[in-house]
């Protein structure tokens, strides 16, 4: 449990590092896959269901930066 301004924090906090990652990883002619398995998420481990959803999180964001 916690309250609203961490849970957005480190919401927001997650989501801009990812999209960083995956940017500089499209950018750079990066495979999806290799991409995904080299972004560090170790500081979002403790947040509910991150081993399962980060992944899933990385490749939609990887395509969507591959259309922008």
């Amino acid at each position: 449990m916690t309250d609203l301004a961490t849970a957005q924090a480190q919401t927001r906090d997650y989501l801009r590092a990812l999209r960083a990652h995956m940017k500089s990883a499209v950018d750079a002619g990066q495979d999806m896959s290799a991409a995904i398995k080299s972004f560090d998420g170790s500081r979002w481990q403790s947040l509910a269901n991150a081993t399962e959803l980060m992944p899933g999180n990385a490749s939609r964001v990887y395509l969507e930066l591959e259309f922008e």
